[in-house]
């Protein structure tokens, strides 16, 4: 039994995909449309990026505090307070760190950007957790070769 490295090299790789029935966030949802989130799975890079995010994080964090105490000797609370409505709130614990980067750079549709995930783990924590662990999971299978991922909204064409 020989592993194909040449067929395993020359294969077309493709990111694997999933509909995440997303309940409680059907208000959002156009009434014609299920509410189903799309999500991917991520390459070895972006899985590298979002545990980055960790320690991003806590860098920031540490600087906020360092440059608060700086710039207002007596009113750093203050400071921290303006530094945080600028840069977000990066006390947030590591794991929610290393989630909203795997939401961020693992959702297909919608697109989510920093201020959409926060807002989604501050008021839906639900579906924030389920739509994290789908794109976990699905980063555990892995891509999947010779096969393209759906196309979305255009209907299959009949064959003659």
């Amino acid at each position: 039994m020989g592993f194909n490295v040449e067929g395993f090299l020359s294969a077309d790789w493709q990111p694997r995909q999933t509909e995440v029935p997303v309940p409680g966030l059907k208000d959002f949802f156009d009434k014609k449309d299920k509410a189903v989130w799309i999500v991917k799975t991520l390459t070895g890079i972006e899985v590298a990026q979002a545990k980055h995010a960790k320690e991003r994080n806590a860098r920031l964090s540490a600087n906020i505090d360092a440059i608060s105490e700086v710039l207002a000797a007596g009113n750093s609370k203050k400071v921290k307070e303006n530094l945080i409505s600028l840069f977000g709130n990066v006390d947030a614990e590591a794991d929610t760190a290393w989630r909203t980067e795997l939401l961020i750079l693992g959702s297909v549709e919608p697109r989510v950007d920093y201020p959409f995930a926060a807002m989604l783990h501050k008021t839906k924590p639900e579906e924030y957790y389920k739509l994290t662990n789908e794109i976990i999971r699905l980063c555990g299978v892995g891509h999947e070769p010779g096969k393209s991922p759906p196309s979305g909204a255009t209907k299959k064409s009949k064959q003659r």
